[in-house]
């Protein structure tokens, strides 16, 4: 039976779970690439022949990583860091202006006054009667 899209799809997503970030498309175009010759080159395969031949998807992300040098794999943790520090810096930074926001809208409604009167005209007969009411 021949390798199918969706079991290629399966293979790369599980890999794509298994590495770093910065380095997920790569690894993803890279294996689903190997895939895609492997099918063609072996029509009659399944995936567990490809299996056999590239390892399990965790296999092929770890191998794929440790294959990389070591200022690779620096500079990956260092982009990592980067990128994990920007996403704390905007939730500190969310977080703040939200509070500010709502400490402006309590002073703001601390601060006004309003005052609302109404009137009350009533007609009985050819007598009008007013009353006027008012409050804080």
């Amino acid at each position: 039976m021949m390798i199918t899209d969706k079991e290629i799809s399966q293979y790369c997503r599980i890999v794509k779970k298994n590495c770093p970030t910065a380095v997920k498309k790569k690894i993803t175009a890279e294996i689903k690439n190997n895939l895609c010759d492997f099918r063609e080159e072996n029509p009659a395969s399944d995936m567990e022949q490809a299996v056999c031949r590239f390892g399990s998807p965790e296999s092929y992300a770890a191998g794929f990583i440790r294959a990389m040098s070591a200022e690779e794999q620096a500079s990956i943790i260092r982009k990592q860091k980067r990128r994990n520090l920007l996403w704390i810096i905007i939730a500190v930074v969310l977080a703040a202006v939200t509070a500010f926001c709502i400490w402006i809208i309590a002073v703001i409604d601390k601060e006004i006054n309003m005052t609302y009167t109404y009137t009350d005209i009533i007609y009985y007969g050819e007598t009008i009667y007013e009353t006027q009411e008012g409050a804080e």
